[in-house]
């Protein structure tokens, strides 16, 4: 999964790998559109994750909670084109943080077996979802 990156001299340099229009379609044809209102929690914190999402339209807040929950940080937002759920999904089977829609907000929601099946007959978008994680684990590291 790792590689070398030359030419780089801080993380703030790199930009995140995004889906291509034809590869969001893969997506679409395999997933089931889901609406939530602003302020509508998507999932908490110890959620089960066997979903990844596709914001199609509108914004997603994500947060952590610190190890008392008394305390909680805002990590990042999610817009459209972007997904949401890569790392919990497929490295933890638990969320590690809070999403809440930001507006009305519409996503595409992707069972994880499903897109499993889709990435083992197209190692293109495979190795695409495989950069977008490496992308946000360097990130969240440096």
């Amino acid at each position: 999964m790792g590689g070398v990156i030359i030419g780089v001299t801080s993380v703030s340099e790199l930009k995140e790998p995004v889906l291509k229009d034809y590869e969001k379609e893969f997506l679409r044809d395999i997933g089931y559109r889901v609406r939530y209102k602003r302020g509508e929690k998507l999932f908490g914190d110890g959620d089960i994750a066997g979903k990844v999402y596709l914001v199609e339209k509108g914004l997603v807040g994500t947060a952590t909670r610190n190890s008392t929950g008394d305390k909680i940080s805002v990590e990042g937002i999610r817009a459209p084109g972007e997904l949401l759920g890569l790392s919990d999904t497929f490295l933890r089977n638990v969320r590690s943080y809070i999403a809440v829609a930001l507006c009305n907000t519409t996503l595409l929601s992707v069972e994880k077996e499903v897109l499993q099946e889709l990435m083992n007959s197209n190692p293109f978008l495979l190795k695409k979802i495989v950069s977008i994680m490496e992308y946000r684990g360097v990130k969240n590291r440096g």
